[in-house]
């Protein structure tokens, strides 16, 4: 039987992302790099080298068997290694903004946590992939100790990410293995369980320490601190309100003009925005909304339980990255930084989601009919 051909529309759909990001992130950054005296194309050709490198190590994933992540203990080697670039992180990274969360190599500037998420979501997809019905056990107990290896690292993975800290990455990490959870078969009683110790933990973790309690309270009210604390999120909704229903205008954002911070990154969507007004974003979350959807049908069609399990794994894993950028910026949680999928500026995200894409391409190749 001939094997269906990689997912193309996927592949499309992906590289129409990054050229749109290259042309936001430009038109963010621009003004505020000349006012800065630097040159106003910095941003947009770091994004140009991330693209080319992604589309490069995106193109050989989908000509690499997805079974050689199986191989050769490669998921415990990623654990191993990330584990290892999360306290060299706290160790000797570049502490911006009161968080250390990038290794600066001279030649090289990357986020571990970004690896660290794909080396658990890896090793959990391997592991939960060799379980098969010992996952459907209704016992608390039982579930713990069959499960505990991935528990352990997710763990450690999960406390050396808060030290930097990154708590939106952290909240991404345990989604994208609660998805996988899932997605295995896991009882509900089990998911339940650990969701209610989650939501305690959360709790008790954001009480723990004031700056934590006055970031909750912005979020709040973040006109309480307009100036201060409160300030980025309401820049972000001034940016999101001036656009109204068409936007004022490719390249015509105000808010970027030295008033919204981050708007090349964390607050893309902010200047998506104003610029290209609601029909721009609704547009832009319809192509990711079926970016999803081409993800779950190859998860459905997938030849065994790894290739479904490794889908729904980076499927998840870009879903819930949008998810959370789209809240952080409409005020609907607590602000964090985390990049959107494909458009924001940031190395390290795009080449590693463009990696993901091209492991989801081969798994496409193998495909079973419908």
């Amino acid at each position: 039987m001939k094997r269906p051909s990689p997912d193309y529309t996927l592949f499309a759909i992906v590289f129409s992302l990054v050229l749109f990001g290259m042309l936001m992130v430009f038109s963010a950054s621009y003004y505020n790099l000349q006012s800065a005296e630097e040159a106003g194309f910095t941003y947009f050709t770091k994004q140009a080298v991330g693209a080319g490198i992604g589309l490069l190590v995106m193109v050989i994933l989908s000509f690499v068997d997805y079974h050689v992540f199986q191989r050769l203990r490669i998921p415990f080697i990623l654990i191993v290694i990330s584990i290892f670039l999360l306290i060299l992180v706290l160790i000797i990274g570049e502490e911006i903004n009161g968080a250390k969360r990038w290794l600066d190599l001279e030649i090289l500037s990357f986020q571990p946590s970004e690896i660290a998420r794909v080396a658990i979501m890896l090793f959990s997809v391997d592991f939960f992939s060799k379980r098969g019905k010992a996952l459907r056990t209704d016992s608390i107990k039982q579930y713990i100790s069959i499960t505990a290896p991935v528990l352990i690292y997710l763990a450690i993975i999960c406390g050396l990410i808060i030290a930097e800290p990154n708590l939106s990455m952290m909240i991404s990490v345990l989604a994208v293995i609660f998805c996988i959870m899932i997605v295995s078969g896991t009882h509900p009683k089990p998911l339940f369980t650990m969701i209610a110790t989650g939501i305690a933990a959360g709790a008790i973790f954001i009480a723990s320490a004031s700056y934590r309690i006055a970031r909750l309270r912005i979020f709040l009210n973040p006109w309480k601190d307009s100036s201060d604390g409160g300030y980025q999120l309401i820049q972000s909704l001034y940016a999101l309100g001036s656009g109204g229903l068409t936007g004022v205008g490719l390249g015509n954002s105000r808010q970027k003009h030295l008033y919204l911070t981050f708007g090349e990154s964390d607050f893309i969507l902010s200047v998506i925005g104003e610029e290209l007004g609601y029909i721009g974003i609704i547009i832009l979350m319809s192509i990711f909304a079926f970016l999803i959807y081409r993800g779950v049908k190859i998860a459905q069609r997938a030849p065994d339980t790894f290739g479904m399990l490794l889908s729904a794994g980076i499927i998840s894993m870009i879903a819930i990255q949008v998810v959370i950028h789209v809240a952080v910026v409409t005020s609907s949680m607590p602000p964090t930084g985390v990049p959107l999928p494909f458009v924001s500026a940031g190395n390290t995200s795009l080449i590693m989601f463009m990696a993901s894409i091209g492991v989801l391409l081969n798994i496409s190749k193998s495909a079973k009919k419908t």
